[in-house]
């Protein structure tokens, strides 16, 4: 009868310290095209939002989301608190001119610590989207210069053409 006892204790103890007590969990962060983070997006263009979000993380602490560029240099830095039953992190993001196309990260550390560049080895990183594969967390197509240069090219050689044309016709009805 002792032994018995003793088993369904230790099995109520850890159920209990299975369910019962919050247990450390690793947090997540991820990237979405949506405010309501439904739709999961690992690629972005130029004008487009992105909205990082994540679970996890201690209910009521501030935390620094920093993005970073292709080139590792910190595009935007913000401190969010983490709210919610489940310690939930948002931000979001709308890439605008000065942003610069790439592969890009948005990292998550301590409130107080501030890197001056992207490091993937740095031990401050509270969280890192690490569901893309391609060694990056999310790629932002951008227009080239080249290509804004073909297309201004292309507008104006049309607005010539058909300047051209338009005073052909006037000539030949005089």
């Amino acid at each position: 009868m002792k032994k018995l006892s003793l088993v369904v204790t230790v099995f109520i103890v850890t159920a209990l310290l299975f369910f019962g007590i919050d247990r450390v969990s690793a947090q997540s962060w991820d990237s979405y095209s949506d405010l309501d983070h439904l739709n999961h997006c690992d690629s972005f263009r130029l004008h487009c939002t992105i909205c990082m979000c994540g679970k996890g993380f201690t209910q009521g602490q501030n935390y620094k989301i920093i993005y970073w560029d292709g080139q590792g240099y910190k595009r935007v830095a913000e401190v969010q608190k983490a709210t919610g039953p489940q310690g939930e992190l948002s931000s979001e993001h709308t890439f605008g001119p000065l942003d610069v196309g790439g592969d890009w990260h948005c990292t998550v550390y301590p409130a107080e610590y501030d890197p001056s560049s992207y490091n993937p080895a740095d031990t401050n990183i509270v969280a890192d989207d690490t569901l893309y594969t391609g060694g990056y967390d999310f790629n932002v197509a951008a227009i080239t210069v080249i290509a804004a240069i073909g297309v201004a090219g292309l507008c104006f050689g049309i607005y010539y053409w058909m300047r051209r044309r338009y005073r052909r016709v006037e000539v030949s009805r005089n």
